[in-house]
């Protein structure tokens, strides 16, 4: 099974209003993301339940807590400000290649896609993030740590013609991997330069 990495930039601030918000607006706003509809799709019942007592601030019931999840990341995809890249990672496949090329070919090492956003910060989120022993995994990284991130790729210049080149010498995974570092250097220094936050969903 592949285990996939996405992202969404939003302020912590607006995610502890949502949580007990009891707003039936923003309700009908995550009603309309995919995940929820495909929660809906299996339990048309309980995910309604289960958004609701996550925007009333409930903590959700052991059988519920995956659902909840699931919610959260709705919640998130709903208030995000769209970054200039949207990513769509496979853990290990991608991820793997992202740090090497990191290394060998821009000089920073031991960065890991994992470690920076699933691990290094979490336990600075002003709330508890719903993680409960699973997949989904959500990670958070806050604002305050973007200009030191961003100022770490800030020598990264790859232009579409790089990644051509590439492509030509029939480097593909480097190509590849060039083409994710690119968006992550990018990401850093919008989240840094409009002071978002990162929320990750790893499943």
């Amino acid at each position: 099974m592949s285990i996939v990495i996405y992202s969404s930039a939003v302020s912590s601030g607006r995610i502890a209003g949502a949580i007990g918000s009891k707003d039936a607006a923003l309700a009908a706003a995550v009603g309309q993301q995919a995940l929820y509809l495909e929660a809906l799709e299996r339990d048309p019942v309980g995910t309604p339940q289960v958004l609701a007592a996550l925007l009333a601030g409930t903590p959700p019931p052991p059988a519920q807590r995956e659902a909840s999840a699931y919610m959260f990341i709705s919640l998130c995809q709903t208030l995000q400000t769209p970054m200039p890249h949207a990513w769509h990672w496979y853990l290990g496949i991608d991820t793997d290649p992202i740090a090497e090329y990191l290394e060998e070919d821009f000089g920073i090492s031991g960065f890991s896609i994992r470690e920076q956003f699933f691990s290094a910060y979490s336990h600075q989120c002003p709330f508890e993030l719903p993680n409960y022993g699973g997949f989904p995994l959500v990670g958070y990284v806050p604002a305050a740590a973007f200009p030191a991130l961003a100022a770490q790729m800030a020598h990264i210049r790859i232009s579409e013609d790089d990644l051509w080149a590439l492509k030509r010498e029939m480097d593909y995974l480097r190509a590849e991997a060039h083409r994710h570092i690119r968006a992550l250097a990018e990401n850093m220094t919008f989240c840094a330069e409009q002071g978002l936050d990162l929320f990750s969903f790893c499943h």
